[in-house]
């Protein structure tokens, strides 16, 4: 009976821990489709950091974008890319329904939410990726699922790039806006000026010694 109590125990135990990976988890392959969870606020050192505002007809708004290395929480390893939207409170604001990230072809993603800069901030209700992997979007309730003068939670992509780039977001309600932010590249290649010159360089030694 002793027996039976310590392996029901350490059962229950395994299934926690099993539990924990998966709600701390939440891997956004292309074409997939997850239900983000909130984790443990990211850490690790910030590389860039810009706010960028949007506007259309319906909302407007300011998008806060960030860039983390040595993120502890990254199971890929690579780069942390967050996002926090703040929109406005105008009388004529509708609010925004999803918001969609561009440039994240080639790259593992694993996306998730925390705690907003201002207070928790409200949660997605899903998260998809396009077919080609290109675009990771985050979808808020049906209707005006961010309200006007409300800020989201931090939406979290965590990827196995090295490298980041400027790229664009694309808020919508019906009416759709974008705005500048980061994404995911690779690692630069040479120049076009770097290639020049390393081709005079070798044509004047090649000169020299004939």
């Amino acid at each position: 009976m002793k027996a039976s109590r310590q392996f029901f125990g350490t059962a229950i135990a395994v299934t926690a821990v099993i539990t924990a990976f998966n709600l701390s988890a939440a891997p956004l392959p292309e074409g997939g489709e997850v239900n983000p969870v909130p984790q443990e606020p990211v850490s690790g050192t910030k590389l860039a950091e810009q706010t960028t505002s949007f506007s259309s007809m319906d909302f407007s708004g300011e998008l806060v974008s960030t860039v983390l290395k040595d993120d502890a929480s990254n199971p890929l390893g690579g780069l942390t890319f967050t996002y926090e939207i703040v929109l406005d409170a105008m009388p004529w604001n509708h609010g925004i329904s999803r918001i969609s990230l561009n440039s994240f072809h080639g790259f593992q993603t694993d996306v998730s939410y925390t705690d907003g800069t201002v207070g928790i901030g409200v949660p997605p209700v899903s998260a998809d990726r396009t077919s080609d992997g290109a675009v990771v979007r985050f979808t808020f309730a049906p209707g005006d699922g961010l309200p006007s003068g409300e800020n989201s939670a931090l939406l979290v992509v965590q990827t196995d790039s090295a490298e980041y780039v400027e790229s664009f977001a694309s808020l919508l309600n019906g009416d759709i806006a974008k705005t500048g932010t980061y994404a995911p590249t690779l690692i630069p290649e040479p120049s076009m000026t770097a290639l020049l010159l390393l081709g005079v360089g070798a044509f004047a030694f090649w000169n020299r010694r004939t």
